[in-house]
C-alpha cells in the first residue's frame, strides 16, 4: 500500500488519502496493513464525501437563494467594471483615444490618423 512507484495508481490514491487526512505515508501503511485495496479505496471514498459534503450543501443553498444569487453577480460585476475602467482608461489614454462629453454622452475619439468615432 506505500507509495511504492511501480504502483502509480494506488500511489497517488494514497496521496490524495494523505492530503485530505493529514496522516503520513507510514501512518496510512500502518492502518491499512494486511486489509485489502477495495477496503482502502472504500475509506477514501468515504474521506472524500466528508470533506466535499459542505461544499456542496453550500453550493446548493447560494443556488436555491436566487435573490441573493442575483445580488451576489450584480455586486461582483460592478466591481468587475470599475477595475475594468481604470485598465481601460490607461489603455485609451496610451492608443490616443480622448473621451468627450457631446450631447449628454461620451463618444470617444482616436487622435490619430485612419481612426473613427464610437459613440458610447
Amino acid at each position: 500500500m506505500a507509495l511504492d512507484p511501480a504502483r502509480p495508481g494506488i500511489a497517488n490514491l494514497v496521496a490524495i488519502y494523505m492530503a485530505v487526512t493529514g496522516r503520513t505515508a507510514e501512518e496510512v501503511e500502518t492502518r491499512f496493513a494486511g486489509k485489502g485495496y477495495a477496503e482502502f479505496k472504500r475509506e477514501l471514498g468515504d474521506v472524500l464525501v466528508a470533506l466535499l459534503d459542505p461544499i456542496q450543501s453550500r453550493y446548493r443553498a447560494i443556488r436555491e437563494d436566487g435573490p441573493g444569487l442575483t445580488a451576489i453577480l450584480r455586486q461582483g460585476a460592478g466591481r468587475a467594471r470599475e477595475r475594468a475602467a481604470v485598465v481601460l482608461g490607461r489603455v485609451h489614454r496610451a492608443v490616443g483615444f480622448l473621451d468627450v462629453p457631446l450631447f449628454g454622452t461620451i463618444i470617444t475619439w482616436c487622435v490619430l490618423r485612419n481612426c473613427k468615432a464610437t459613440w458610447g
